[in-house]
């Protein structure tokens, strides 16, 4: 945006024709540092030769560097790292095929225009047709394969229960998310972007801080002080049991597709599509992980989108709803445990009703039971 770099405009008399100019003086534009964000086409995945591609690079990669001294979660954590330069090497090389012919094809067209134009003949005009109607082809082929894999996407993820897609589409066009000017605490507007983000980041900070002074020994005793039921010994090695290929297959066979990739950029799609190579070493991963007490940062990192609310005012922080993107293998994390442990809590806690409790939400009775229960473990 401009707003804030416009230092004059004015409106100039009529001259020459009927219409005024506008004369708008503005200042150099910033040196934002520009932030990309790298995130696979999944529609790569339709293609068998970028399958092959990836599954030889995987098992090239594994074959050099898995060895007995290596951590698995920094194989794991370098593995991802490599497929992303193997896939952003493979779609350069397209990209750079598809530009050269291009200009060839161009050429072919000016020659043959030229030729045309010189002598004509019916012989060069259906040469210059042929040559236009490649170039056309290859210049919407892209766009056009695009559209249609992520329309047949749409539909197969609707299956017979089509409202999500029927709401889409009565929505019409999505309003662009982008942020013209923000207002910090001050009521002080900013048009730059790096004083956007630090507006936004200090409202967050400041909003999601603990205002619970409660120490970790006040909650103990406290829970413990309440009569719940306990997680049985056997319970309790069912949950803390090592993580196993059956449960992380299971996990990824259960994931959704069209769902927004997290920091590192791959999809649900990869993992579902690769699942007989990545489930190996995301086993190894989670394993080694749970043995060390803790996963690896990378696992705590996510992008957050913020989405206006209707009918608020773009301008104050407060009317953005923030959404975050976690990786996808943290999201299979989450399923793998929470499959795990819903059998034993929804024995301990489905005897509790609070049905007849107008007005009462049952989140609130059942999250200290929860609560208690993991102190169990």
């Amino acid at each position: 945006m401009v707003l804030d770099r416009v230092r004059n405009c004015s409106i100039s008399t009529c001259t020459i024709s009927d219409q005024s100019p506008v004369i708008l003086c503005i200042s150099p534009p910033y040196a934002d540092p520009a932030s990309h964000h790298w995130r696979m086409n999944p529609s790569l995945l339709s293609y068998p030769s970028f399958v092959d591609y990836i599954t030889d690079q995987w098992n090239f990669f594994m074959d050099t560097n898995k060895t007995p001294d290596v951590n698995p979660s920094l194989l794991w954590e370098t593995a991802k790292a490599f497929i992303r330069g193997c896939v952003i090497s493979y779609t350069t090389a397209q990209k750079k095929a598809a530009i050269k012919e291009q200009l060839h094809l161009e050429g072919i067209v000016q020659q043959t225009e030229l030729q045309f134009k010189n002598t004509p003949s019916t012989a060069l005009s259906k040469k210059l047709e042929a040559a236009r109607s490649a170039l056309n082809q290859l210049l919407t082929k892209q766009q056009a394969e695009s559209t249609i894999f992520f329309a047949k996407h749409r539909l197969y993820q609707s299956g017979n229960k089509p409202g999500w897609l029927l709401t889409r589409l009565t929505k019409g066009r999505m309003e662009a998310n982008t942020i013209p000017s923000l207002q910090d605490d001050n009521r002080d507007r900013h048009h730059k972007t790096t004083n956007i983000n630090r507006v936004m980041r200090e409202f967050y900070q400041k909003l999601y801080s603990s205002e619970c002074n409660s120490s970790d020994v006040k909650i103990t005793e406290f829970l413990s002080g309440v009569t719940l039921p306990r997680l049985t010994e056997e319970q309790q090695e069912v949950l803390g049991a090592p993580i196993s290929l059956i449960e992380v297959r299971e996990s990824i066979a259960s994931l959704k597709g069209g769902k927004a990739p997290g920091p590192d950029g791959f999809c649900p799609e990869f993992y579902k599509k690769l699942s007989h190579l990545v489930v190996g070493p995301l086993t190894e991963m989670f394993v080694h992980s749970f043995g060390h007490g803790g996963l690896p940062p990378t696992r705590n990192l996510a992008n957050i989108n913020l989405i206006l609310k209707k009918d608020k005012p773009p301008d104050i922080c407060g009317s953005y709803r923030p959404i975050s993107l976690i990786g996808v293998d943290s999201k299979l994390l989450s399923k793998l445990l929470a499959k795990r442990t819903v059998e034993d809590l929804i024995k301990d806690i489905i005897h509790v009703s609070v049905s007849y409790l107008y007005g009462i939400k049952r989140t609130w009775f059942i999250i200290p039971k929860c609560f208690h229960l993991f102190l169990t473990l």
